[in-house]
């Protein structure tokens, strides 16, 4: 797959993520590459965020599943997924300073 396919597929892929997220509420923090990140209860706490994130994680893992299956069965190149899952209370804020961007930091006390 050509870089500029990869990146067209990925944008294909998060968009979808994007969709998903928004139904429940969650917050997109950043992707990197082939990693996306997302967090419930920001930026206002939310008693079932950790519900809702899981749940979208779920739905997103439902959409790759399809999407694999699809292009098995076209002999096209798939993507396979891996889903981490963090609760508990995090800090946010932008670190460093040139391009902001902020990002998240759990288990911190």
């Amino acid at each position: 797959m050509s870089a500029t396919e990869l990146v067209r597929e990925l944008h294909y892929c998060y968009s979808e993520f994007d969709k998903i997220i928004t139904r429940y509420g969650l917050e997109k923090i950043k992707t990197i590459g082939d990693s996306y990140m997302c967090a419930g209860g920001l930026p206002l706490p939310d008693v079932l965020g950790a519900e809702k994130a899981v749940l979208a994680a779920l739905d997103i893992l439902d959409f790759m599943s399809t999407e694999m299956q699809r292009r098995k069965e076209k002999d096209e190149p798939f993507f396979e997924i891996r889903i981490g899952l963090h609760t508990g209370p995090v800090v946010a804020g932008i670190v460093g300073i040139k391009k902001f961007a902020i990002t998240i930091f759990g288990g911190i006390q």
